[in-house]
C-alpha cells in the first residue's frame, strides 16, 4: 500500500492515486492483489487465502504468481519483474517480464506502467484518454461495443481465446499451472501456439516473445514468421507493433485499425455477416477447418504441438500433396488453398470487388455478386457492376440500346404517359414516342393511382377532368405515386390553376400574369443540371410563361429563372421520397407543347432547345439520366 500523500497522479487510478490503484481510506490500494482489499475496498480474505485478479481463493490464478503474500502478474510487476523478487531499478519499468527503460512488446508507457493502448480504458489509443463512463476500449477506440472479435469482460475487452483471466468465458480464470489456450485451460498450449509465461502465444508474430519467448523485438521493429525485423513477410501488414493477415483479422479487416463490428467476422479482407469458399467463422475468424491446427474440423478443435491438421483430422505429418508452411507447424493444400497457392506463403491477392482463389494451384478471381471481370484484368478485379451498367447488363458485352437503362441486369426503356387534351399532347406524343430508349408515349385521361402506376413518367400536360374533379384525391395519388419510385414533369397550369402539387418541387407565391404569346427570356444560374445537357436556349423564341413568384422545397434545385427574376424559377427538379419530380415553367415547351415542338396554333418551331429540354426531363424522371 502507498499513502495518498506519496501517489503519483494517474488517469488509471482516482483520488491521487497512481496507475492501477484505487484509494481505500487513507490508502491507494491495488485490489486486484491486496487480500485486505480484495476486488473491493473493505472485502479481506481470509485467513490462509490470497487475493488473486480481485477474487480470493487458495492459490493464485489467471496467470499470476505468488510473491510472498501477494498474486502478482510478473510480465509488468517492476517488483517482481519475470520472477518473485527481481525489482527494477528506479527509471525502468517492467515490459514482458523483463527490466527496461522503454515498453515492449506493443506496449506503451503510459505513467509508471507498460499499458496496452488497444483495450486500456484508462489510457484508449493514446496514454492519458479515457474512455467517457459507460464505454469501453477496443482496439484503441473508445465505444459502446468490443470489436475486432473481442469479448467485453468487466469494463476491458478482450481475447477470450487465449486471457487466463477469461479464459472461454468472462470470469473463467485458469487455475494455477494451466494456461488458456484456445478458449480452454489446460496443461498445454494447442494449436500452434506456445507458453510464454502464463499465457498460450503465437510465437511468429508475437513481439514480446518473437521465434522464442522471451525474444523481445526492440523499439521500432516488428514480429514477422518468428523473426524481429523492419518489415513484415508473408504476405502479412505491419499494424502498429504486430505482423498481421488483413486477409483474415477482424481486428484489422482490410486495413490496420479497421476492426469489425460485433458478430461480424473478416473474409477476404471485408467484414461480413458470414463466411464464404467453405470457411468458418471461429472467434470472428473465418478458418478454414481442414487445415487449420487451432480448429482442426470445428472451432476450437486444436491439435496437440507436433501433429498436423490434415483433413479436418489431427495427424503426425502432412501427407502429399499436403505441405507443411508457417516454419512447418501448419499442413496446406496448395491445389486450393489461397493464402499457399502453388507453394508456401504464395497468397492470392484479392483486388476490388472479388476474392482471390486458388484453383489446381493457380491464383484466380472470384467476383463478389452482382460484378464481373469485363475487361479481363485481374489487377483491377471485377470492375463492372452488371446490375447498372448500360454496356454490360447482366453479362459482359451486353449492351443496352441507345437511351436504355439498366436496371436489375436488365435493359429498361421508359414508359411515358401525358395528361391533358388532344391539342396539348399530339404532337409531344408522337415527337417523344420516336426518341431512344422511350418505349411508348400514351394519353390518359384518368389519374388515379392505379393508373399511374402503370408508367414509369407522367407528364401533367394541360388541363385534367380528373384533377377538376377532386383536386385533394388526385394530388394524393400523384404524391404516392412519386413518393414510390414514379417519376412526374409538371407544368405551369397546375400552378395557375390550383395552386400547385405536393410531388412538385416549388411553393407557389404570388401570380403576376399568363403570357401566352411572348419571347423567350432566360437566364441559366446552374449549367451543370442534368436537365440543361445540350440545352442551348435562344432568346427571342416565341413561347409563352406564367409569372408566378416561386421557393424551392427543401432539396429541390432550380437552374434557370426568367427575365432577371430569381424568384421566377423556370426549371426545377428534386427527388421526392424514391422517385423524382420536375417543373417546367414555359408553356409552348408544356402546357401548349405542341406549339414548341411544330404544330398546335400558332404554328412555331420546333425548337431544338425545347425538345432537348423535355426529353432530359423525361430520362431524369425515368432515372436513365
Amino acid at each position: 500500500m502507498v499513502s495518498l500523500g506519496c501517489g503519483t497522479s494517474s488517469s488509471g487510478g482516482g483520488g491521487g492515486c497512481g496507475p492501477g490503484t484505487v484509494p481505500c481510506g487513507v490508502s491507494c490500494v491495488n485490489t486486484s492483489n491486496d487480500p485486505a482489499q480484495c476486488g473491493a475496498c473493505g472485502n479481506a480474505c481470509p485467513m490462509g487465502q490470497f487475493c488473486s485478479a480481485g477474487k480470493c481463493g487458495v492459490e493464485c490464478s489467471g496467470g499470476t504468481t505468488l510473491c510472498g503474500s501477494l498474486c502478482v502478474d510478473t510480465n509488468n510487476d517492476p517488483a517482481h519483474c519475470g520472477a518473485c523478487g527481481i525489482a527494477c531499478t528506479p527509471g525502468q519499468i517492467c515490459s514482458g517480464g523483463k527490466c527496461g527503460v522503454q515498453c515492449a512488446g506493443g506496449t506503451v508507457l503510459c505513467g509508471g506502467n507498460c499499458s496496452n493502448t488497444m483495450s486500456d480504458p484508462n489510457n484508449c489509443g493514446a496514454c492519458g484518454t479515457v474512455c467517457p463512463g459507460g464505454q469501453l476500449c477496443s482496439m484503441g477506440k473508445c465505444g459502446l461495443a468490443c470489436l475486432g472479435g473481442s469479448t467485453l469482460c468487466g469494463e476491458v475487452c478482450t481475447n477470450t481465446m487465449s486471457d487466463p483471466l477469461n479464459c472461454g468465458a468472462c470470469g473463467h480464470t485458469c487455475p494455477m499451472g494451466q494456461v488458456c489456450s484456445m478458449g480452454a485451460c489446460a496443461v498445454a498450449c494447442a494449436g500452434g501456439t506456445t507458453l510464454c509465461g502464463n499465457a498460450c502465444t503465437n510465437t511468429q508474430f508475437d513481439p514480446s516473445n518473437c521465434g522464442a519467448c522471451g525474444t523481445v523485438c526492440p523499439m521500432g521493429q516488428v514480429c514477422s514468421m518468428g523473426a524481429c525485423g523492419l518489415a513484415c513477410a508473408g504476405g502479412t501488414t505491419q499494424c502498429g507493433m504486430m505482423c498481421t493477415n488483413t486477409n483474415f483479422d477482424p481486428a484489422n479487416c482490410g486495413a490496420c485499425g479497421k476492426a469489425c463490428g460485433p458478430r461480424q467476422i473478416c473474409q477476404n479482407g471485408a467484414c461480413i455477416d458470414d463466411c464464404a469458399n467453405g470457411q468458418v467463422n471461429c472467434s470472428g475468424s473465418c478458418v478454414t477447418v481442414a487445415t487449420d491446427p487451432a480448429n482442426c474440423g470445428g472451432c476450437g478443435k486444436a491439435c496437440l504441438n507436433g501433429t498436423f491438421c490434415v483433413g479436418g483430422a489431427c495427424a503426425v505429418g502432412c501427407g502429399a500433396p499436403i505441405i507443411a508452411c508457417n516454419n512447418g507447424m501448419s499442413c496446406f493444400d496448395p491445389r486450393n488453398d489461397p493464402a499457399h497457392c502453388g507453394g508456401c506463403n504464395n497468397a492470392c491477392v484479392s483486388p476490388a470487388n472479388a476474392a482471390g482463389v486458388c484453383v489446381n494451384s493457380q491464383c484466380t478471381l472470384a467476383c463478389n455478386a452482382g460484378y464481373l471481370n469485363c475487361d479481363g484484368n485481374a489487377a483491377n478485379g471485377c470492375e463492372v457492376k452488371t446490375a447498372g451498367d448500360p454496356a454490360n447488363c447482366g453479362a459482359c458485352g451486353k449492351v443496352c440500346p441507345n437511351g436504355y437503362s439498366c436496371t436489375n441486369s436488365v435493359c429498361v426503356g421508359v414508359k411515358v404517359a401525358i395528361e391533358g387534351g388532344n391539342f396539348y399532347v399530339d404532337a409531344v406524343r408522337a415527337w417523344l414516342a420516336a426518341q431512344p430508349g422511350i418505349v411508348s408515349v400514351t394519353q390518359i385521361s384518368a389519374c388515379d393511382l392505379n393508373t399511374l402506376r402503370q408508367y414509369a413518367v407522367v407528364i401533367v400536360d394541360g388541363n385534367m377532368t380528373c384533377w377538376d374533379k377532386d383536386p385533394a384525391a388526385a394530388d394524393t395519388a400523384f404524391a404516392t405515386y412519386v413518393q414510390n419510385g414514379g417519376g412526374l414533369i409538371g407544368t405551369p397550369w397546375i400552378y395557375w390553376n390550383y395552386g400547385g402539387m405536393t410531388a412538385l418541387p416549388l411553393t407557389a407565391g404570388n401570380k403576376t400574369n399568363a403570357l401566352h404569346t411572348t419571347t423567350l427570356n432566360v437566364g441559366v444560374t446552374d449549367p451543370n443540371d442534368v436537365l440543361l445537357q445540350g440545352v442551348n436556349f435562344h432568346n427571342g423564341d416565341t413561347v409563352g410563361t406564367e409569372q408566378i413568384a416561386f421557393s424551392l422545397k427543401n432539396g429541390a434545385t432550380n437552374s434557370v429563372i426568367w427575365g432577371g427574376v430569381a424568384s421566377q424559377m423556370t426549371v426545377a427538379k428534386w427527388p421526392y421520397g424514391s422517385g423524382r419530380a420536375a417543373y417546367l415553367d414555359i408553356e409552348y415547351l408544356t402546357s401548349d407543347t405542341a406549339a414548341a415542338l411544330g404544330g398546335g396554333n400558332p404554328a412555331v418551331g420546333p425548337y431544338a432547345w425545347a425538345q432537348q429540354l423535355l426529353y432530359n426531363a423525361v430520362l431524369w424522371a425515368g432515372k436513365v439520366k
